[in-house]
Parts: C-alpha cells; sequence; structure tokens
C-alpha cells in the first residue's frame, strides 16, 4: 500500500505546499545534479524523497517532537521503511543541525520548506552559523518561509501557536549570504518591505486554506573561494 499512496501520503500539508513543492523541486533542479542537500525540517514530508529521487544526496535534518519550537512527529523506523519502498536513499538525523555531524563544507545546498519560521531562538542563531560551516564556498540556500498574516508587522503579537515571522534579511545576511532570487517589497525584514501593501494586495497571493499566511520564497548563495557571488 505505502507505494501505492505515494511519498506524499504521510504528512498533512498545508495548501501553500502546491505552489512551494513544484517551486523548491524547479529552483533546485537550476542548482545543478548530483548536489548534496540537507532539508531542514523534512520531517516525514515527501519532498525530500522527490528530491532523492531526482538523484540528489539527501540528509534531513529533523529532532522531531524533541525540537524546542514548534515539532511535528518524526519516525526513524517509518523514515527508513519510506526511504527503502521510495528508492529514496535520505539519511536522518533526528537532531539540530548543529548536532547533525556533519563535515565543513560538505554541502552544496541548505534546503527548508516553511520551517524556519517554527524555531526558536537558539535554533534559528544556530542555523545562521551552522550554514556558513556546512554549506561549500558558493553553495546555495533554497527556502520557503512562512509570513503569518496575524502577527507584527500586520498587527501587534509577536508569536503564534506555530512561530513567528522571520526577519529574512537578518536571516540571511547572519547566514554570510546573498539573496538571487526573491523579492525584497515582498520578504519580512528589508527596507522595501511594505505590510499596508501586502494586505492590500492579497487577492493577488495564495493564502494559506488552514491558517492566515503567505509563503516567501527565496534563492540565496554563499560568496565562493574568490569572495564573489
Amino acid at each position: 500500500m505505502a507505494h501505492w499512496l505515494g511519498p506524499y501520503a504521510w504528512q498533512p500539508n498545508n495548501s501553500m505546499r502546491l505552489f512551494e513543492y513544484p517551486w523548491a523541486y524547479e529552483q533546485l533542479g537550476n542548482l545543478g545534479r548530483g548536489l548534496s542537500v540537507i532539508d531542514v525540517g523534512a520531517g516525514m514530508s515527501g519532498f525530500q524523497f522527490s528530491v532523492a529521487q531526482a538523484g540528489h544526496k539527501v540528509h534531513a535534518i529533523d529532532p522531531g517532537l524533541a525540537a524546542r519550537g514548534k515539532g511535528w512527529p518524526c519516525d526513524p523506523d517509518q523514515h527508513a521503511f519510506l526511504s527503502r519502498v521510495y528508492g529514496a536513499p535520505v539519511q536522518l538525523h533526528p537532531t539540530t543541525l548543529g548536532d547533525a555531524g556533519l563535515a565543513d563544507g560538505s554541502i552544496d545546498v541548505l534546503l527548508s520548506i516553511s520551517t524556519i519560521e517554527h524555531f526558536a531562538g537558539d535554533d534559528l542563531e544556530e542555523l545562521m552559523r551552522e550554514t556558513q560551516r556546512v554549506l561549500r564556498p558558493g553553495g546555495y540556500l533554497l527556502l520557503t518561509i512562512d509570513l503569518f498574516l496575524d502577527l507584527v508587522p500586520f498587527t501587534t503579537r509577536e508569536r503564534n501557536d506555530y512561530g513567528t515571522n522571520i526577519d529574512v534579511k537578518r536571516l540571511l545576511d547572519g547566514c554570510g549570504a546573498t539573496l538571487l532570487v526573491g523579492t525584497p517589497s515582498e520578504l519580512h525584514g528589508y527596507d522595501e518591505f511594505d505590510a499596508d501593501r501586502i494586505q492590500s494586495n492579497l487577492s493577488n497571493y495564495l493564502v494559506g486554506a488552514t491558517y492566515p499566511g503567505l509563503s516567501q520564497c527565496v534563492v540565496a548563495t554563499l560568496p565562493d573561494h574568490q569572495g564573489g557571488v
């Protein structure tokens, strides 16, 4: 039955994944073939298995319910079973990125689909440090980050049950990364970002059906050996 149900049957998905997964898959294909990829917050999602089936070497990073922020169940035995059934060799690290034991400069792409906004503050700081360590020079960040419409800067509330609105510019600066794909006027934390403009254009965006949020989609890169992009 697992074979026929497919890899996307094992974790409930927000409606925004209808855009995020195809977008991320296309962007990853533009970055190259046979890449070493870490999927931060992969959980039991099907996307990690699709990435592995495409020929990339995938490390899934997820502490599951042990996460200090918002976490979801991640069963290592079931994960290994699905990896085997779908012919998608994903290596699960049931911990945070800092404790995953990845070598310096060993990763081509850090991928994360709607996860970073769930992080506790300490885990976000760790992610920024570890990204600079594990990504190779010229490596990439491929991220989707939820923008909650019920939190600052749209209301006075700082945090909801799922997380907080991340300062995307601070995140990329903390990773030492340069934005390649993404619109600063629609990315929280950039000077160009205008909350009123976002609210007044909601009819043009894909808003989450189960929770009021948008998806901020970003590709960024670290400097290469010569210090360039």
